[in-house]
Protein backbone atom coordinates (compact mmCIF):
# COMPACT_ATOMS: atom_id res chain seq x y z
CA UNK A 1 0.00 0.00 0.00
CA UNK A 2 1.17 3.32 -1.03
CA UNK A 3 0.91 5.73 2.03
CA UNK A 4 -0.49 9.40 1.25
CA UNK A 5 1.11 11.94 3.92
CA UNK A 6 -0.16 15.03 3.71
CA UNK A 7 1.14 18.71 4.29
CA UNK A 8 0.65 20.49 6.70
CA UNK A 9 -0.46 23.86 6.58
CA UNK A 10 0.64 25.40 10.26
CA UNK A 11 3.73 23.49 11.96
CA UNK A 12 2.64 21.96 15.71
CA UNK A 13 -1.05 22.60 15.86
CA UNK A 14 -3.21 21.69 17.86
CA UNK A 15 -6.72 21.52 15.78
CA UNK A 16 -10.09 20.08 16.06
CA UNK A 17 -11.98 19.04 12.84
CA UNK A 18 -15.11 18.99 11.64
CA UNK A 19 -16.05 15.61 10.91
CA UNK A 20 -19.06 14.07 8.29
CA UNK A 21 -22.38 13.57 10.07
CA UNK A 22 -22.10 10.04 11.81
CA UNK A 23 -23.87 7.04 9.80
CA UNK A 24 -26.26 6.00 11.20
CA UNK A 25 -28.60 6.02 14.64
CA UNK A 26 -26.29 3.24 16.14
CA UNK A 27 -23.66 5.05 15.72
CA UNK A 28 -24.55 7.32 18.08
CA UNK A 29 -25.65 5.25 20.27
CA UNK A 30 -22.40 3.76 20.82
CA UNK A 31 -19.88 6.80 20.12
CA UNK A 32 -20.27 8.37 23.82
CA UNK A 33 -19.51 6.58 27.00
CA UNK A 34 -22.62 7.21 29.53
CA UNK A 35 -22.39 9.61 31.97
CA UNK A 36 -20.70 9.10 34.41
CA UNK A 37 -18.62 5.77 32.99
CA UNK A 38 -15.04 4.75 31.49
CA UNK A 39 -16.24 1.19 30.70
CA UNK A 40 -13.48 -0.11 29.09
CA UNK A 41 -9.86 1.20 27.04
CA UNK A 42 -11.12 4.41 25.19
CA UNK A 43 -14.24 5.19 27.41
CA UNK A 44 -16.60 3.44 25.03
CA UNK A 45 -16.95 0.45 22.57
CA UNK A 46 -16.04 2.44 19.98
CA UNK A 47 -12.78 3.75 21.36
CA UNK A 48 -13.53 7.27 21.15
CA UNK A 49 -11.86 8.91 24.08
CA UNK A 50 -15.45 10.74 24.69
CA UNK A 51 -17.67 10.25 27.58
CA UNK A 52 -20.94 12.21 28.06
CA UNK A 53 -19.87 12.59 31.66
CA UNK A 54 -20.70 16.45 32.67
CA UNK A 55 -17.43 18.53 32.77
CA UNK A 56 -15.79 20.28 35.60
CA UNK A 57 -15.93 24.15 34.52
CA UNK A 58 -13.84 24.86 37.53
CA UNK A 59 -10.74 23.59 38.99
CA UNK A 60 -11.81 20.48 41.32
CA UNK A 61 -10.47 20.04 44.77
CA UNK A 62 -8.61 16.94 45.66
CA UNK A 63 -11.12 13.88 46.90
CA UNK A 64 -8.75 11.37 47.49
CA UNK A 65 -5.29 9.73 46.29
CA UNK A 66 -4.83 5.88 45.80
CA UNK A 67 -1.13 4.63 46.28
CA UNK A 68 0.60 1.35 45.37
CA UNK A 69 3.86 -0.15 47.40
CA UNK A 70 6.77 0.21 45.63
CA UNK A 71 7.94 -2.09 42.64
CA UNK A 72 4.73 -2.11 42.00
CA UNK A 73 2.76 0.13 38.87
CA UNK A 74 -0.98 1.13 37.42
CA UNK A 75 -1.13 -0.95 34.33
CA UNK A 76 -3.84 -0.12 31.37
CA UNK A 77 -6.90 2.85 31.74
CA UNK A 78 -8.61 3.25 35.13
CA UNK A 79 -11.93 1.57 34.30
CA UNK A 80 -15.06 3.89 35.77
CA UNK A 81 -18.70 2.46 36.35
CA UNK A 82 -20.93 5.09 38.19
CA UNK A 83 -19.37 5.04 41.80
CA UNK A 84 -16.61 2.26 40.76
CA UNK A 85 -13.00 2.76 39.81
CA UNK A 86 -11.14 -0.19 38.85
CA UNK A 87 -7.47 -0.23 38.93
CA UNK A 88 -5.33 -2.70 37.51
CA UNK A 89 -1.56 -3.42 39.58
CA UNK A 90 1.03 -4.68 37.69
CA UNK A 91 3.31 -6.87 40.22
CA UNK A 92 6.07 -9.57 39.31
CA UNK A 93 4.11 -12.94 37.82
CA UNK A 94 0.46 -11.55 38.53
CA UNK A 95 -1.89 -8.45 37.98
CA UNK A 96 -4.41 -7.53 40.54
CA UNK A 97 -7.82 -5.66 40.49
CA UNK A 98 -8.54 -2.77 42.69
CA UNK A 99 -12.34 -1.78 43.10
CA UNK A 100 -12.47 1.48 44.74
CA UNK A 101 -15.21 3.95 45.89
CA UNK A 102 -15.47 6.75 43.51
CA UNK A 103 -16.26 9.01 46.43
CA UNK A 104 -13.62 8.54 49.46
CA UNK A 105 -11.34 6.21 47.49
CA UNK A 106 -12.61 3.24 49.91
CA UNK A 107 -11.80 -0.40 48.27
CA UNK A 108 -15.63 -1.89 47.54
CA UNK A 109 -13.90 -5.51 48.45
CA UNK A 110 -10.59 -7.11 48.88
CA UNK A 111 -7.76 -6.84 45.92
CA UNK A 112 -8.53 -9.56 43.49
CA UNK A 113 -5.35 -11.22 42.08
CA UNK A 114 -5.07 -12.88 38.51
CA UNK A 115 -1.80 -15.48 37.86
CA UNK A 116 -1.01 -13.71 34.61
CA UNK A 117 1.73 -11.65 33.14
CA UNK A 118 -0.65 -10.05 30.25
CA UNK A 119 -2.89 -6.71 30.79
CA UNK A 120 -6.21 -7.44 32.46
CA UNK A 121 -7.73 -5.45 29.42
CA UNK A 122 -10.51 -4.43 31.75
CA UNK A 123 -14.08 -4.13 30.92
CA UNK A 124 -16.98 -3.22 33.03
CA UNK A 125 -20.48 -2.73 32.15
CA UNK A 126 -22.74 -2.44 35.42
CA UNK A 127 -21.87 -5.45 37.61
CA UNK A 128 -20.47 -6.95 35.67
CA UNK A 129 -16.74 -7.17 34.78
CA UNK A 130 -14.33 -8.95 32.31
CA UNK A 131 -11.04 -9.39 32.22
CA UNK A 132 -8.17 -11.34 30.96
CA UNK A 133 -7.00 -14.01 33.18
CA UNK A 134 -4.77 -15.41 31.05
CA UNK A 135 -3.21 -15.78 27.68
CA UNK A 136 -6.14 -18.18 26.25
CA UNK A 137 -8.82 -17.17 28.89
CA UNK A 138 -11.41 -14.30 30.05
CA UNK A 139 -12.82 -15.02 33.63
CA UNK A 140 -16.05 -12.67 33.66
CA UNK A 141 -17.13 -11.45 37.42
CA UNK A 142 -19.61 -9.77 39.44
CA UNK A 143 -19.23 -6.90 42.07
CA UNK A 144 -21.92 -7.86 44.34
CA UNK A 145 -20.71 -5.56 47.25
CA UNK A 146 -18.86 -5.89 49.22
CA UNK A 147 -17.44 -9.34 47.41
CA UNK A 148 -16.24 -10.35 43.73
CA UNK A 149 -18.25 -13.20 42.52
CA UNK A 150 -17.30 -15.22 39.77
CA UNK A 151 -19.64 -15.84 36.92
CA UNK A 152 -18.20 -17.46 33.90
CA UNK A 153 -14.49 -18.97 32.60
CA UNK A 154 -13.81 -18.91 29.02
CA UNK A 155 -11.35 -20.91 28.02
CA UNK A 156 -10.11 -20.41 23.73
CA UNK A 157 -7.55 -22.31 21.53
CA UNK A 158 -5.65 -18.81 20.62
CA UNK A 159 -4.42 -15.82 22.25
CA UNK A 160 -6.96 -13.45 23.69
CA UNK A 161 -5.59 -10.45 21.90
CA UNK A 162 -8.53 -8.50 22.42
CA UNK A 163 -12.09 -8.17 23.72
CA UNK A 164 -15.04 -5.48 24.39
CA UNK A 165 -18.07 -5.63 26.60
CA UNK A 166 -20.86 -3.49 25.45
CA UNK A 167 -24.20 -4.19 27.73
CA UNK A 168 -24.62 -7.61 27.29
CA UNK A 169 -22.23 -8.29 24.02
CA UNK A 170 -19.42 -9.42 24.48
CA UNK A 171 -16.97 -9.92 22.05
CA UNK A 172 -13.40 -11.71 21.90
CA UNK A 173 -10.65 -11.47 19.38
CA UNK A 174 -9.15 -14.94 20.07
CA UNK A 175 -7.84 -16.53 15.83
CA UNK A 176 -11.37 -16.25 15.14
CA UNK A 177 -14.15 -13.24 16.56
CA UNK A 178 -16.62 -14.44 19.00
CA UNK A 179 -19.54 -12.72 19.96
CA UNK A 180 -20.77 -14.05 23.41
CA UNK A 181 -23.15 -13.10 26.59
CA UNK A 182 -20.66 -12.83 29.68
CA UNK A 183 -23.08 -14.87 31.46
CA UNK A 184 -23.45 -17.82 29.43
CA UNK A 185 -20.91 -20.19 28.32
CA UNK A 186 -21.13 -20.70 24.52
CA UNK A 187 -20.60 -17.73 21.61
CA UNK A 188 -23.08 -16.76 19.81
CA UNK A 189 -21.55 -16.77 17.32
CA UNK A 190 -17.57 -17.32 15.65
CA UNK A 191 -16.28 -15.94 12.20
CA UNK A 192 -13.18 -15.10 10.72
CA UNK A 193 -9.70 -16.85 11.27
CA UNK A 194 -5.67 -15.20 12.05
CA UNK A 195 -7.77 -12.23 13.85
CA UNK A 196 -5.60 -10.61 16.33
CA UNK A 197 -5.78 -7.29 18.52
CA UNK A 198 -8.37 -4.70 19.80
CA UNK A 199 -11.83 -4.95 19.43
CA UNK A 200 -14.11 -1.66 18.27
CA UNK A 201 -17.96 -1.47 16.99
CA UNK A 202 -18.71 0.75 14.65
CA UNK A 203 -22.66 0.67 14.36
CA UNK A 204 -23.63 -2.74 13.60
CA UNK A 205 -20.50 -3.54 12.80
CA UNK A 206 -17.33 -4.93 14.99
CA UNK A 207 -13.99 -4.53 13.47
CA UNK A 208 -10.76 -6.07 14.51
CA UNK A 209 -7.55 -6.99 12.94
CA UNK A 210 -6.53 -10.02 10.69
CA UNK A 211 -2.22 -10.68 10.34
CA UNK A 212 -1.35 -13.07 7.31
CA UNK A 213 2.04 -13.38 5.75
CA UNK A 214 3.49 -10.19 7.25
CA UNK A 215 0.43 -7.53 6.07
CA UNK A 216 -2.72 -6.57 8.52
CA UNK A 217 -5.90 -6.02 7.26
CA UNK A 218 -8.77 -3.92 9.41
CA UNK A 219 -11.74 -6.24 8.89
CA UNK A 220 -15.33 -5.81 9.59
CA UNK A 221 -18.25 -8.65 10.90
CA UNK A 222 -21.68 -7.62 11.61
CA UNK A 223 -22.61 -7.56 15.24
CA UNK A 224 -26.09 -9.73 14.62
CA UNK A 225 -24.99 -12.71 12.84
CA UNK A 226 -20.95 -12.33 12.41
CA UNK A 227 -21.00 -12.02 8.65
CA UNK A 228 -18.22 -9.92 7.13
CA UNK A 229 -18.77 -6.71 6.16
CA UNK A 230 -15.84 -4.75 5.53
CA UNK A 231 -12.30 -5.69 4.84
CA UNK A 232 -8.91 -2.77 4.32
CA UNK A 233 -5.76 -3.17 3.72
CA UNK A 234 -2.72 -1.58 6.01
CA UNK A 235 0.31 -3.30 4.80
CA UNK A 236 3.00 -3.98 7.18
CA UNK A 237 1.20 -2.16 9.82
CA UNK A 238 1.33 -4.09 13.08
CA UNK A 239 -1.31 -4.18 15.64
CA UNK A 240 0.57 -4.74 19.13
CA UNK A 241 -1.90 -7.48 20.88
CA UNK A 242 -0.91 -5.84 24.17
CA UNK A 243 -1.87 -2.81 23.41
CA UNK A 244 -5.24 -1.69 24.50
CA UNK A 245 -5.97 1.23 22.48
CA UNK A 246 -4.82 0.70 18.65
CA UNK A 247 -8.39 1.83 17.15
CA UNK A 248 -10.96 4.42 17.44
CA UNK A 249 -13.93 5.17 15.21
CA UNK A 250 -16.51 7.52 14.70
CA UNK A 251 -19.02 8.61 12.26
CA UNK A 252 -17.41 7.08 8.77
CA UNK A 253 -13.93 7.36 9.97
CA UNK A 254 -11.65 5.06 11.39
CA UNK A 255 -8.28 5.76 13.19
CA UNK A 256 -5.57 2.60 13.97
CA UNK A 257 -2.33 2.91 15.27
CA UNK A 258 0.40 1.50 17.34
CA UNK A 259 2.47 3.75 18.75
CA UNK A 260 4.39 4.56 15.48
CA UNK A 261 2.36 4.58 12.64
CA UNK A 262 -1.50 6.23 12.82
CA UNK A 263 -3.50 5.22 9.40
CA UNK A 264 -7.06 7.02 8.68
CA UNK A 265 -9.57 4.92 7.23
CA UNK A 266 -12.40 6.65 5.33
CA UNK A 267 -14.65 4.70 2.91
CA UNK A 268 -12.28 3.47 0.48
CA UNK A 269 -9.13 5.91 1.84
CA UNK A 270 -6.40 4.92 3.27
CA UNK A 271 -3.56 7.80 4.66
CA UNK A 272 -0.87 6.87 6.88
CA UNK A 273 1.05 9.60 9.16
CA UNK A 274 3.41 9.56 12.24
CA UNK A 275 1.24 10.46 15.75
CA UNK A 276 2.54 9.55 19.07
CA UNK A 277 -1.60 9.48 20.31
CA UNK A 278 -4.86 8.78 18.31
CA UNK A 279 -7.11 11.46 17.96
CA UNK A 280 -10.29 12.23 20.15
CA UNK A 281 -13.64 11.73 18.28
CA UNK A 282 -15.76 14.72 20.13
CA UNK A 283 -18.99 14.06 18.59
CA UNK A 284 -19.28 15.71 14.82
CA UNK A 285 -15.52 16.81 15.51
CA UNK A 286 -11.59 14.99 15.56
CA UNK A 287 -8.79 16.44 17.62
CA UNK A 288 -5.57 15.74 16.60
CA UNK A 289 -2.04 17.61 16.35
CA UNK A 290 -0.34 18.42 12.76
CA UNK A 291 3.25 19.19 12.05
CA UNK A 292 6.44 17.24 13.81
CA UNK A 293 4.15 16.35 16.61
CA UNK A 294 1.21 14.47 14.99
CA UNK A 295 -0.92 15.73 11.85
CA UNK A 296 -3.43 17.74 10.65
CA UNK A 297 -7.00 15.87 10.39
CA UNK A 298 -9.25 17.58 8.24
CA UNK A 299 -13.05 16.46 7.13
CA UNK A 300 -12.59 14.93 3.79
CA UNK A 301 -16.45 14.56 2.61
CA UNK A 302 -15.43 12.90 -0.85
CA UNK A 303 -14.04 15.83 -2.76
CA UNK A 304 -11.62 18.26 -1.09
CA UNK A 305 -10.48 18.87 2.46
CA UNK A 306 -12.42 21.33 4.33
CA UNK A 307 -12.12 23.76 7.11
CA UNK A 308 -9.87 23.42 10.07
CA UNK A 309 -9.98 25.01 13.64
CA UNK A 310 -6.92 25.91 15.09
CA UNK A 311 -7.22 24.92 19.00
CA UNK A 312 -3.51 26.04 20.03
CA UNK A 313 -0.57 26.58 18.42
CA UNK A 314 2.95 28.37 19.30
CA UNK A 315 1.49 31.61 19.76
CA UNK A 316 -1.89 29.88 21.69
CA UNK A 317 -1.82 27.64 24.31
CA UNK A 318 1.29 25.75 23.12
CA UNK A 319 1.52 23.51 26.38
CA UNK A 320 -0.95 21.99 24.78
CA UNK A 321 1.55 20.58 21.83
CA UNK A 322 4.01 18.61 24.34
CA UNK A 323 1.20 16.18 25.36
CA UNK A 324 2.51 12.52 25.01
CA UNK A 325 -0.97 11.08 25.52
CA UNK A 326 -4.34 11.26 24.10
CA UNK A 327 -6.94 14.00 25.78
CA UNK A 328 -10.62 12.77 26.73
CA UNK A 329 -13.51 14.34 26.10
CA UNK A 330 -16.66 14.96 28.81
CA UNK A 331 -19.20 16.48 27.46
CA UNK A 332 -17.97 19.68 25.51
CA UNK A 333 -14.93 19.69 27.35
CA UNK A 334 -11.45 18.28 27.12
CA UNK A 335 -8.96 17.34 29.57
CA UNK A 336 -5.59 18.00 28.18
CA UNK A 337 -3.51 16.37 30.64
CA UNK A 338 -3.89 18.11 33.93
CA UNK A 339 -6.02 21.01 32.38
CA UNK A 340 -9.84 21.42 31.52
CA UNK A 341 -10.13 23.08 28.00
CA UNK A 342 -13.32 24.17 26.40
CA UNK A 343 -12.94 22.98 22.05
CA UNK A 344 -16.01 25.50 21.58
CA UNK A 345 -14.14 28.74 22.35
CA UNK A 346 -10.35 28.05 22.64
CA UNK A 347 -10.51 29.02 26.69
CA UNK A 348 -8.57 26.60 29.75
CA UNK A 349 -11.36 26.07 31.92
CA UNK A 350 -9.28 25.33 34.98
CA UNK A 351 -5.22 24.05 35.06
CA UNK A 352 -4.14 21.54 38.02
CA UNK A 353 -0.90 21.83 40.03
CA UNK A 354 -0.25 18.01 39.62
CA UNK A 355 0.90 16.48 36.66
CA UNK A 356 0.20 13.28 34.95
CA UNK A 357 1.88 10.42 33.22
CA UNK A 358 -1.43 9.17 31.30
CA UNK A 359 -4.27 9.46 29.57
CA UNK A 360 -6.78 11.61 32.17
CA UNK A 361 -10.41 10.09 32.86
CA UNK A 362 -13.58 12.07 33.62
CA UNK A 363 -15.36 10.63 36.66
CA UNK A 364 -18.31 12.35 37.58
CA UNK A 365 -17.67 15.63 39.20
CA UNK A 366 -14.32 16.24 37.75
CA UNK A 367 -11.11 13.77 37.09
CA UNK A 368 -8.53 11.05 37.61
CA UNK A 369 -5.20 12.04 37.46
CA UNK A 370 -1.82 9.87 37.69
CA UNK A 371 0.99 12.30 38.66
CA UNK A 372 2.82 8.87 38.94
CA UNK A 373 3.01 5.29 37.58
CA UNK A 374 1.63 3.70 40.67
CA UNK A 375 -0.30 6.77 41.90
CA UNK A 376 -3.32 8.30 41.24
CA UNK A 377 -5.41 11.30 42.33
CA UNK A 378 -9.70 12.12 41.84
CA UNK A 379 -10.03 15.72 41.67
CA UNK A 380 -13.78 16.02 41.87
CA UNK A 381 -16.02 18.76 43.02
CA UNK A 382 -18.95 16.49 45.48
CA UNK A 383 -22.11 18.05 43.93
CA UNK A 384 -20.73 17.08 40.50
CA UNK A 385 -19.04 20.60 40.23
CA UNK A 386 -20.81 22.71 37.40
CA UNK A 387 -23.79 24.98 36.62
CA UNK A 388 -25.61 21.83 34.59
CA UNK A 389 -25.39 19.38 38.04
CA UNK A 390 -27.04 22.31 40.08
CA UNK A 391 -29.50 23.34 37.67
CA UNK A 392 -31.09 19.91 37.98
CA UNK A 393 -31.93 21.16 41.49
CA UNK A 394 -33.55 24.35 40.58
CA UNK A 395 -37.10 24.84 40.04
CA UNK A 396 -37.91 24.75 35.86
CA UNK A 397 -39.51 28.52 36.12
CA UNK A 398 -35.81 29.78 37.04
CA UNK A 399 -35.71 33.65 35.96
CA UNK A 400 -33.30 35.82 33.98
CA UNK A 401 -31.39 37.56 36.71
CA UNK A 402 -33.89 39.82 37.97
CA UNK A 403 -35.03 43.02 36.03
CA UNK A 404 -33.13 45.57 34.72
CA UNK A 405 -29.33 45.63 32.64
CA UNK A 406 -27.14 42.99 33.15
CA UNK A 407 -23.62 43.05 31.30
CA UNK A 408 -21.00 40.54 30.83
CA UNK A 409 -18.36 38.99 28.20
CA UNK A 410 -19.37 36.63 25.60
CA UNK A 411 -18.13 34.20 23.02
CA UNK A 412 -20.07 34.68 19.53
CA UNK A 413 -19.55 32.72 16.07
CA UNK A 414 -20.00 35.46 13.53
CA UNK A 415 -19.86 34.53 10.38
CA UNK A 416 -17.30 31.67 11.07
CA UNK A 417 -15.30 33.81 13.43
CA UNK A 418 -15.33 33.71 16.91
CA UNK A 419 -15.32 36.52 18.60
CA UNK A 420 -15.35 38.16 21.99
CA UNK A 421 -17.86 40.56 22.42
CA UNK A 422 -19.86 42.31 25.22
CA UNK A 423 -23.36 41.20 25.68
CA UNK A 424 -26.40 43.77 28.19
CA UNK A 425 -29.28 41.71 29.25
CA UNK A 426 -32.44 43.47 29.99
CA UNK A 427 -35.74 41.85 31.00
CA UNK A 428 -37.18 38.88 33.18
CA UNK A 429 -38.67 36.33 30.91
CA UNK A 430 -38.66 34.60 28.03
CA UNK A 431 -41.00 37.13 26.08
CA UNK A 432 -39.56 40.27 27.35
CA UNK A 433 -35.80 39.41 27.17
CA UNK A 434 -33.45 41.49 25.22
CA UNK A 435 -29.81 41.15 24.30
CA UNK A 436 -27.20 43.52 22.94
CA UNK A 437 -24.19 42.43 21.43
CA UNK A 438 -21.37 44.76 21.11
CA UNK A 439 -21.50 48.28 21.09
CA UNK A 440 -21.24 51.46 18.78
CA UNK A 441 -21.70 50.87 15.15
CA UNK A 442 -21.65 46.99 16.24
CA UNK A 443 -24.05 46.58 18.04
CA UNK A 444 -27.00 44.14 17.58
CA UNK A 445 -29.94 43.96 19.18
CA UNK A 446 -31.93 40.97 19.32
CA UNK A 447 -35.18 39.54 21.30
CA UNK A 448 -34.98 36.59 23.90
CA UNK A 449 -36.55 34.04 21.11
CA UNK A 450 -33.45 34.70 18.94
CA UNK A 451 -30.49 34.38 21.31
CA UNK A 452 -31.87 31.15 22.12
CA UNK A 453 -31.62 29.88 18.88
CA UNK A 454 -28.18 31.13 19.16
CA UNK A 455 -27.64 29.75 21.76
CA UNK A 456 -28.70 25.93 20.55
CA UNK A 457 -28.39 26.70 16.99
CA UNK A 458 -25.31 26.78 14.88
CA UNK A 459 -24.22 30.31 15.99
CA UNK A 460 -24.08 30.25 19.40
CA UNK A 461 -22.56 32.03 22.08
CA UNK A 462 -20.95 29.20 23.96
CA UNK A 463 -18.72 31.01 26.71
CA UNK A 464 -20.10 33.24 28.96
CA UNK A 465 -18.00 34.97 32.23
CA UNK A 466 -17.10 37.97 32.85
CA UNK A 467 -19.04 40.47 35.50
CA UNK A 468 -21.95 40.24 36.58
CA UNK A 469 -21.70 36.78 37.44
CA UNK A 470 -25.21 36.32 37.48
CA UNK A 471 -25.58 37.18 33.73
CA UNK A 472 -23.61 33.95 33.28
CA UNK A 473 -25.35 31.64 35.97
CA UNK A 474 -29.18 33.42 35.19
CA UNK A 475 -28.77 32.86 31.75
CA UNK A 476 -27.56 30.16 31.37
CA UNK A 477 -30.31 28.33 33.92
CA UNK A 478 -33.14 30.42 32.13
CA UNK A 479 -32.35 28.72 28.76
CA UNK A 480 -31.86 25.56 30.55
CA UNK A 481 -35.32 25.98 31.92
CA UNK A 482 -37.23 26.45 29.11
CA UNK A 483 -35.61 23.32 27.44
CA UNK A 484 -36.64 21.01 30.79
CA UNK A 485 -40.05 22.47 30.26
CA UNK A 486 -40.96 21.79 26.96
CA UNK A 487 -39.33 18.23 27.26
CA UNK A 488 -41.87 17.75 30.75
CA UNK A 489 -44.89 19.05 28.01
CA UNK A 490 -43.61 16.38 25.51
CA UNK A 491 -43.08 13.45 28.19
CA UNK A 492 -46.48 13.87 29.51
CA UNK A 493 -47.91 13.35 25.96
CA UNK A 494 -45.59 10.48 25.04
CA UNK A 495 -47.05 8.73 28.30
CA UNK A 496 -50.79 10.02 27.37
CA UNK A 497 -50.11 7.76 24.10
CA UNK A 498 -48.99 5.13 26.47
CA UNK A 499 -45.35 5.31 24.59
CA UNK A 500 -43.35 3.99 27.39
CA UNK A 501 -40.43 2.62 25.78
CA UNK A 502 -40.04 6.23 23.82
CA UNK A 503 -39.97 8.24 26.76
CA UNK A 504 -37.67 5.79 28.75
CA UNK A 505 -35.35 6.38 26.19
CA UNK A 506 -35.26 9.98 25.86
CA UNK A 507 -35.45 10.62 29.94
CA UNK A 508 -32.15 8.04 30.03
CA UNK A 509 -30.56 10.36 27.35
CA UNK A 510 -31.62 13.49 29.13
CA UNK A 511 -30.60 12.44 32.37
CA UNK A 512 -27.48 11.60 30.98
CA UNK A 513 -26.33 14.61 28.54
CA UNK A 514 -28.95 17.31 29.27
CA UNK A 515 -31.53 18.56 26.85
CA UNK A 516 -30.34 20.58 23.69
CA UNK A 517 -33.10 22.20 21.67
CA UNK A 518 -32.00 19.49 19.17
CA UNK A 519 -32.72 17.02 21.30
CA UNK A 520 -36.20 17.96 21.55
CA UNK A 521 -36.85 17.93 18.02
CA UNK A 522 -35.78 14.24 17.67
CA UNK A 523 -37.72 13.57 20.58
CA UNK A 524 -40.77 15.57 18.71
CA UNK A 525 -39.94 13.45 15.37
CA UNK A 526 -40.39 10.17 17.17
CA UNK A 527 -43.65 11.03 19.00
Amino acid sequence: MEEAPRRPRLLHALVALLAAPLTSQSDTGIASAPAGTWYCAGGCAARTGHTRTAPALTEPPTAWEFTLPEGSTFEGEPRVWRDVVLLCEKREGQRVLHLLDLEDGKPFCRPVPFATELPLATAIWGDIIVVRSGPQALRVLRLSRPVVEPVQHFNFSDPVSGHVLYGDELYVAAGKLFRMRPTQPKPLWAAGDGLVGAVSLSGERVLTFRRSNGDTNLRGFLRADGKARGNTELGAFEPDPAQELPMAVGGNRTFVGNGARLFEIQTLNVRAYRCAWLPLNHRSWWIGLEGRQGVLFRQIPGLLDTDTIVLADRKSHPELLSIKFAPSGASDAVYFGNLGFDIRTGNVLWRSKLGTVQRPIPVTGGVLLSPAENRVVVLRHRSGGDWRSRLAHKPASSPLPSTGKHSGAVMITDAGVQKRTTVTVSGSDRDSAKFSFGSGSSKRDLPGKAVTMLLDGKQKPIYWGGTPQAVAQGLTAWIEAQVDTEFIRLAKKSLATNDVPTIQRYMAEITQRGATRSDISEFKRNL
